[in-house]
Parts: C-alpha cells; structure tokens; sequence
C-alpha cells in the first residue's frame, strides 16, 4: 500500500477556483489522498463550496474553518490535522496534472534509495 499525501489547500474568498484545483486533485492517479481545505475567514461563497465538496467526498475531504489569519498559519492548520507522510500544500488557485502527485512521490522514493 502507497502512503498517503495529504493534500493542504488554503481558502480565503476563492471558491470560484476551489471546484476546478479540487478536480485537477481528485482525478489524481495516485489515490491514496487526503484533502484538506482550511478556510481563512471568507467573506464570500467559498466555505459553502468547500463543506459541499466535504460532504460530497465524505471521509477523504476536512474542511477547517478559521478566523482570518493569513495563508501561512492557514496552511500550517491543515498541515497539523494531516495524517500523510507526505504534505503537498495547493493554492486555491494551482492545477496539478493526474500524474503529479505519482510521479513526485516516485522520484521521492527514488531518490531515498
């Protein structure tokens, strides 16, 4: 069995981007993921779509909701509820291909050898 990545995605008033980073991580070859969405006090629609994409995604998807306190100690909140070996933090606005996470965790393992 692969490890998992932990996937830390940072939120504050982007949910227009949210669905279409979420896809680009969702179709990922590599399946044992975990998403974390934290959302950095929004003012707009977007813990609406990410508590949408929690209950969609039941199990595989925690959405943190905070106070306003910025990207780095947004990020740093989801990297401590994550459970991975390894932590791939995504901006709201970042597209990944299918194979990235695959590839990096290969070229990881790779390189350890």
């Amino acid at each position: 069995m692969n490890p998992i990545v932990s996937v830390v995605i940072p939120l504050f008033n982007q949910g227009q981007f949210l669905v279409e980073t979420f896809d680009s991580v969702i179709q990922s070859t590599f399946k044992e993921i975990e998403i974390i969405i934290v959302d950095d006090g929004s003012k707009d629609d977007s813990p609406k779509i990410a508590l949408d994409l929690e209950a969609k995604f039941l199990g595989q998807v925690s959405v943190i909701i905070q106070e306003n306190s910025g990207p780095a100690k947004a990020r740093n909140q989801g990297i401590k509820k994550a459970i991975g070996k390894y932590i791939l933090p995504l901006d709201t606005d970042d597209l990944i291909s299918s194979t990235y996470i695959e590839n990096a965790v290969k070229s990881y393992n790779q390189a350890q050898r």
